[in-house]
């Protein structure tokens, strides 16, 4: 631990994952709202907007626990160490593209004038936080890990 508090390679990632989950949370909460005011009409819509926000929601909470695990881990373990770091490469992943694909959808939406003008602004503004905290977050973990294992989690998706 650095004299801050804060692991010196875990830290910062986990910092800014915990700012892209909260920016995620009101997120989810808008699209709960939007789906039950009835503004999304479309089933498939619906449905996809619901299965990407819900994919961005667990990968972000899977990928908090990760690096709270590493801060646990005991001396000597490296290959669980190394493990752990891969999947959480591969989550950081996974939300991103949860992400692309729900911010895709309601932008559509919002062009397409099926959401309210009210819901524009803060729908755009939640999206783009939990988005680059995320980035923050992959940035920061790429910066300190080795770039095989950072490769390793790419490569499962």
């Amino acid at each position: 631990m650095s004299e801050t508090g804060t692991h010196p390679v875990w830290g910062a990632s986990l910092k800014a994952l915990r700012r892209s989950l909260y920016a995620q949370q009101v997120f989810s909460s808008m699209v709960r709202e939007w789906d039950e005011r009835g503004l999304l009409l479309d089933d498939s819509i619906r449905e996809s907007l619901h299965r990407a926000t819900d994919a961005a929601s667990s990968c972000r909470v899977a990928a908090l626990g990760h690096c709270i695990r590493l801060h646990f881990l005991r001396a000597g373990g490296e290959q669980q160490e190394e493990r752990v770091i891969s999947d959480l490469v591969a989550l950081l992943y996974e939300a991103r593209r949860a992400d692309s694909e729900g911010g895709e959808i309601v932008e559509s939406l919002i062009e397409s004038g099926r959401l309210p003008k009210e819901w524009k602004g803060p729908a755009r503004t939640w999206h783009k936080q939990r988005c680059e905290w995320l980035k923050a977050s992959v940035v920061t973990l790429k910066r300190r890990i080795a770039p095989e294992l950072y490769a390793r989690g790419k490569a499962k998706l």
